[in-house]
């Protein structure tokens, strides 16, 4: 059987374009199917790449979008064979000498946890961010397909954006991340991020990105003009998204006088959410809840906890389709993330659209630029400093129980707005170059 598959391909398209999409997660979340439509619109046959294969009417929510417009890649999540490295051993020996000559003179805080764990990464690395297979696989599909178009994330083209198949080709890098942000080397996939970038900065003839901070440090890491970028922000569509009859109150046993914050994705580190969790045992009164859905390192944790406390709730799954209609149903998204993170601090996460699209209050960083710019113009939910003891306290004492919408959504943040930049900019390319 083939590692790739086209489910009803029929010819080459002259006026074809190509998603690059590794996650099915991301198809409904990062707006990829929301602008494979703007494009089919425009006059564009359109073929997505996904892992998923359940592909299905309820999951895309477009008529104009079917199993056809999918091609099925098993993106092959085992890495090739681990490979020693012998200048990053030598190199590692010598930095942690310096480092415990520092620390014996009292001048550096042992604190070497995390570069101990990269210096095992960089010195057993596998050779690629992911594995030469799969590169293969999506210059064959480009090859077959011989899309005009090709839209990616930074994460897909680290290995193949050398590939022959993207000369003569239009290609549009969506930067839902900024690698490069992170200054330091970091781990062999960030740096292959970075390289990626650095390519895509001058590959792309477009570089589409959330809001205007990302612009702003893009162009200027890079040196490239602000006129290259086009502003879209990842807001779900208020008109097309229709909430199945699901109850996340039912679901985890949450009575109707209770407050819920909500938080959903990867349970990591930088998103504050130990620190939630534990001043919430602190300072939260007894009707609060919070509900985690994700997975990840913090998992385990949160279920040691959840299992103490009956008013935590967790799940590891949960599909698209409930997502918005559980949005609603809470008081407060929580979306409070590290600041000294430079990406975090000038993005915008899918979860803050999705929570002003259905007029849920947000708890954010007041020290993330982007988020907090919006918190402060919309007045759309309770800032903090996470790393104030005090904040936690104020903000446990301001949580109310909502009734209905909190704030009028600013229509510049809805899809619906949204897609008519997307909308002009492929009605341009199509004319110009197909």
């Amino acid at each position: 059987m083939k590692r790739h598959q086209l489910y009803a391909y029929d010819a080459k398209s002259e006026a074809a374009i190509l998603f690059l999409n590794n996650d099915p997660i991301d198809l409904i979340q990062r707006g990829v199917v929301q602008q494979a439509k703007v494009w089919i619109d425009a006059g564009l046959k359109v073929f997505i790449t996904t892992s998923s294969l359940k592909i299905d009417k309820d999951t895309i929510k477009f008529e104009s979008l079917s199993a056809s417009n999918f091609i099925q890649i098993n993106f092959d999540k085992k890495y090739p064979r681990a490979q020693f490295n012998f200048v990053s051993f030598f190199m590692g020996i010598l930095y942690v000498g310096i480092d415990l000559l520092l620390i014996l003179k009292g001048t550096l805080r042992l604190n070497s946890r995390f570069a101990f764990k990269q210096w095992i990464i960089d010195t057993f690395s596998v050779p690629n961010t992911f594995s030469t297979q799969t590169a293969t696989d999506i210059a064959e599909v480009i090859k077959q397909i011989e899309p005009k178009i090709i839209v990616s994330s930074n994460s897909l083209l680290t290995e193949i954006i050398r590939n022959e198949t993207f000369i003569g080709k239009v290609v549009i890098w969506h930067a839902a991340e900024f690698a490069s942000a992170n200054q330091s080397r970091g781990s062999r996939i960030v740096r292959g991020k970075q390289i990626a970038e650095r390519k895509l900065s001058k590959l792309a003839q477009t570089i589409i990105v959330d809001n205007q901070f990302l612009v702003q440090a893009i162009s200027k890491h890079f040196k490239i003009s602000p006129e290259k970028f086009l502003t879209v922000s990842n807001a779900p569509s208020c008109t097309q998204d229709v909430y199945p009859p699901v109850s996340l109150r039912f679901k985890f046993g949450i009575d109707e006088s209770s407050i819920v914050i909500f938080f959903y994705g990867h349970l990591i580190h930088n998103r504050y959410l130990i620190e939630l969790l534990e001043f919430h045992s602190k300072f939260a009164p007894t009707n609060v809840h919070i509900v985690f859905l994700g997975s990840g390192p913090l998992e385990p944790e949160i279920i040691r906890i959840s299992s103490l406390d009956n008013r935590i709730h967790h799940e590891n799954w949960f599909d698209n389709a409930t997502l918005c209609a559980y949005i609603r149903e809470s008081d407060y998204v929580f979306i409070v993330y590290d600041h000294r993170s430079k990406n975090s601090r000038i993005g915008g996460p899918n979860k803050l659209y999705d929570a002003i699209a259905n007029q849920v209050p947000i708890i954010a960083n007041l020290n993330c630029d982007y988020i907090s710019s919006i918190v402060r113009i919309a007045h759309c939910g309770i800032l903090i400093n996470p790393l104030i003891q005090d904040n936690w306290q104020t903000l446990f004492s301001k949580l109310e129980r909502r009734l209905g919408p909190s704030y009028e959504r600013p229509d510049s943040l809805l899809w619906d707005s949204q897609s008519e930049k997307l909308s002009r900019l492929a009605t341009q390319i199509h004319n110009l170059n197909l």
